[in-house]
């Protein structure tokens, strides 16, 4: 009896744990900074839950740039997913970043070498 009960509640948490533990993170960019040109910015860190997923990037809003260079990197700032330069919309992005790591994302103004550029929107080191 003692067993089956202990069969039950280890079943239960494994689901709990199994429904709550692979939760989609997503950061925001709220009139973030992007420095003059070539000026590296990094985002806040997320935690990657499925492994070698695309990474997503969703630009509402470009000032004083009309292009992000942008790529997921680790917590060395090594580089884990392609190279892309993009503009207002959603990206879906190569990575190769790996689930349970935490990553964040280098952004810099693709245009202006005097002025600081500002993006607004969202970012997810997972695309689902």
């Amino acid at each position: 009896m003692k067993l089956r009960k202990i069969l039950i509640n280890l079943a239960a948490i494994s689901i709990i744990w199994g429904t709550v533990g692979f939760a989609r993170q997503i950061g925001t960019l709220d009139h973030f900074r992007l420095g003059p040109w070539q000026e590296i910015q990094y985002t806040n860190y997320l935690t990657k839950s499925i492994s070698d997923a695309p990474w997503v990037i969703n630009i509402t809003e470009l000032s004083n740039a009309s292009s992000v260079h942008t790529y997921l990197c680790n917590s060395y700032h090594e580089r884990r997913s392609d190279y892309a330069i993009v503009s207002v919309g959603r990206h879906e992005i190569n990575s190769f970043g790996k689930a349970g790591y935490q990553y964040c994302a280098l952004l810099m103004n693709g245009d202006s070498k005097l002025f600081s550029g500002y993006v607004t929107g969202t970012w997810s080191p997972d695309n689902r």
